[in-house]
């Protein structure tokens, strides 16, 4: 079975890498240092299906800078992607605006690569509920313009992320299905 490529995207700060320990190893380090370039860990998402049978896909996910200065890198790794996980915080407004601009940069990806990426447009840090300044239905109402699956989560009080990657395989699965 190949590994099918998904990405972390979005701005510096939003914890895209502990969205990605928190899957991984279910860990969370509040002293995350900011990722450089890109790094990826592979893990296979397990879930069971409607008839009871579990399902399994392969993913390489990759977490990519979120720095404006290397924004040209991490479209680099656009390349072959077959899912996009697009963050933001949700005590960060101006994050979110900027999730848009990373949505339109996998748009571009997916006319210029002929290809199609599946979105999941991810709220970070729901656990800082007291801070929130993007509600949930101001995010479930851009995913849906976007035609992207929503999710708000909290990486560092483990809410959400499984029901997320577990969104993401069934997702990919079905994909690779409507292609045979």
């Amino acid at each position: 079975m190949n590994a099918k490529k998904v990405i972390i995207i979005g701005d510096s700060n939003v914890g895209k890498t502990s969205l990605l320990f928190r899957y991984v190893y279910n860990q969370f380090d509040t002293n995350s240092m900011p990722t450089l370039g890109a790094g990826f860990k592979s893990k296979e998402i397990s879930w069971i299906d409607k008839s009871q049978q579990t399902q399994t896909v392969k993913v390489q996910i990759w977490d990519t800078a979120g720095q404006e200065k290397f924004d040209a890198l991490t479209k680099m790794y656009f390349k072959n992607t077959e899912a996009a996980i697009i963050v933001y915080d949700v005590t960060h407004d101006l994050s979110f605006e900027k999730a848009q601009k990373w949505v339109k940069d996998i748009n571009e990806t997916e006319a210029t690569d002929h290809c199609h990426v599946l979105k999941f447009l991810v709220g970070n840090k729901s656990d800082l509920d007291d801070e929130k300044v993007v509600g949930f239905n101001k995010g479930a109402e851009y995913a849906k313009q976007i035609g992207a699956s929503f999710h708000e989560v909290s990486a560092k009080d483990n809410v959400g992320i499984i029901e997320l990657f577990e969104d993401i395989g069934r997702k990919l699965k079905i994909a690779e299905q409507n292609k045979r």
